[in-house]
């Protein structure tokens, strides 16, 4: 795919101009099929319409008569292959549908399929024109690479390949290709053939290949986010102004915008199969926005407040031109909050040892000297005594052995100890990466139902594991959607567990990706804290 920059991105422009003011029978009979206006011709109508239709002949048909067919002026000519296009595109959707939904019962039967970096399926009767495509759908719900696979009895299982930013998919297979018969792609797309008898070797293979470019660059699911809008505002010039950028694709993104503290209203199903939502939105002042969520049917949706991602442009409906809001995820807002009583932050002396080697000879003497509370949380071992968020006491001295997950905790921690003076070591991280957090607190509550305890108390996991009340919550309730417990009752403080449960894959990945997302916030927290003001973070208003 080449990026949209410098000539290739004017020579989109121009082409884009073309379109609008061609006069080509063909195009515009497509045009018109599509219900899209010339004047509002964009990128997106070419790679969400014209595309698409075009596309549909090569996967499910002969493509060869398309070149007539562009170059024609016979209106019989034009109008027999419009409708040619219009019902293979329809059923083409209707396949990628009927391929998506087999994909999403496979996981439902084994959810163990998620357990490997590289999500790998195989169906005897798949059509293979349009496995890429709903390989490309899977990823928007699992982010990993993907391949789909068609696996005809006594013959070779041939598939498509579809990849992520930071994992480089052809190069993973060819480091296995000696279990292969052919393949060939780019970076985020492959396509390949093998012996039904290599399948499990290879898929083993591939699974080490891809942990392995994981390790040198860590795939991290996040959404850069330019600027923060709310919806309600967005007028029509706004869109103009930014349509200035376009065309936007690989290489110049679409700006993507952001607006807090979001409740939904309603949502209602729409398109000829119900395959997309149109949600209803409003912000924290009650203005009403409505959204369109693409192939969105059967997704999560969020309760209580939450964040949004989303794009915006001009569309065109009946003749009149509006703002289309698209949305692209949303997290929830964390609503504990912790404020530190402004009389209660003054006059703390900081002594600043976080770029320091110190050895536990001197750490001990400090703590001989002052008697100091000391804060340090996580699984490692320490030769150090030291207490977690609930185990403090006030004190006149705090030490900060290992920075805690939060700003709200880091409050906390000032509230409860109200200490005249800080010594910040931080070297001492606690591990918190999101695999870890999962295994450690099944682990936990495993534990725990061994011993006839079935009610935990969010913050007490949290505490030991060094992380948030809010990523414990969702870890349970990601254990919930894998069926390894259910959840009795939720009291807001804690959860009453029983063991079992019944597996719902799209949540389980749902919840997973939010986890990641909020573990991403806590190691941004800890980088901050690393490198901040300390009295600045220390009395924050």
């Amino acid at each position: 795919i080449a990026d949209l920059h410098a000539d290739s991105r004017y020579l989109a422009q121009s082409g884009i101009d073309v379109i609008r003011q061609s006069t080509r029978p063909s195009l515009r009979a497509m045009l018109q099929a599509a219900e899209i206006e010339a004047s509002q011709f964009s990128e997106e109508s070419i790679s969400f319409a014209l595309a698409p239709r075009m596309n549909a002949v090569g996967r499910l048909a002969d493509a060869n008569p398309m070149v007539e067919f562009l170059l024609s002026d016979n209106p019989a000519v034009i109008s027999v292959t419009v409708n040619q296009l219009e019902g293979l595109n329809a059923q083409r959707k209707l396949l990628c549908d009927q391929v998506f939904q087999g994909a999403l019962a496979q996981i439902e039967r084994n959810p163990a399929l998620l357990d490997h970096p590289v999500l790998i399926l195989s169906h005897p009767e798949w059509p293979a024109g349009v496995v890429g495509i709903v390989a490309s759908r899977l990823i928007s719900l699992y982010h990993r690479p993907v391949i789909l696979m068609v696996a005809p009895p006594g013959g070779l299982m041939r598939g498509s390949a579809r990849s992520i930013e930071g994992i480089d998919i052809t190069a993973a297979i060819r480091h296995n290709s000696s279990l292969l018969t052919s393949f060939g792609g780019h970076p985020m797309a492959a396509g390949l053939a093998l012996d039904p008898q290599n399948f499990k070797s290879f898929q083993r293979e591939l699974d080490k290949t891809i942990e392995q470019q994981s390790e040198h660059h860590p795939v991290v699911n996040e959404l850069q986010i330019d600027v923060w809008q709310q919806p309600a505002q967005i007028d029509l010039s706004l869109l103009q102004s930014i349509d200035q950028l376009a065309p936007f694709g690989a290489g110049n993104p679409p700006i993507v915008m952001a607006a807090k503290n979001m409740k939904l209203v309603n949502a209602t199903p729409i398109g000829k199969t119900k395959e997309h939502m149109q949600l209803l939105i409003e912000d924290a002042q009650g203005q009403a926005s409505k959204f369109l969520w693409w192939q969105s049917a059967g997704l999560p949706q969020p309760e209580g407040l939450f964040d949004l991602a989303f794009t915006a442009r001009a569309s065109t409906y009946k003749g009149q031109a509006q703002v289309q809001l698209e949305w692209l995820d949303f997290r929830p807002v964390e609503t504990e909050s912790l404020t530190l009583s402004s009389k209660k932050r003054k006059n703390i002396e900081h002594l600043d040892y976080r770029r320091s080697s110190v050895s536990n000879a001197a750490l001990s003497e400090i703590i001989s000297k002052y008697q100091p509370e000391v804060f340090g949380e996580g699984l490692e071992t320490s030769t150090i005594e030291r207490k977690n968020r609930l185990e403090l006491s006030p004190s006149e001295s705090l030490i900060i052995l290992t920075l805690p997950p939060s700003q709200a905790i880091l409050d906390e921690i000032m509230q409860i100890v109200q200490p005249q003076q800080v010594f910040w070591f931080c070297s001492q991280q606690p591990e918190n990466e999101t695999e870890l957090v999962l295994k450690t607190t099944a682990q936990i509550i495993k534990q725990g139902f061994a011993q006839n305890q079935f009610k935990f108390i969010l913050a007490e996991i949290a505490a030991a594991l060094a992380t948030t009340q809010e990523i414990v919550r969702l870890t349970i309730l990601w254990l919930s959607a894998r069926g390894l417990v259910t959840i009795q009752e939720d009291d807001a403080k804690s959860l009453s567990l029983s063991q079992g449960g019944i597996a719902n894959p799209s949540q389980q990945e749902n919840f997973k990706k939010k986890i990641q997302k909020s573990m991403a916030e806590t190691q941004a927290f800890r980088r901050y804290a690393l490198r901040s003001n300390l009295s600045d973070m220390v009395e924050h208003s």
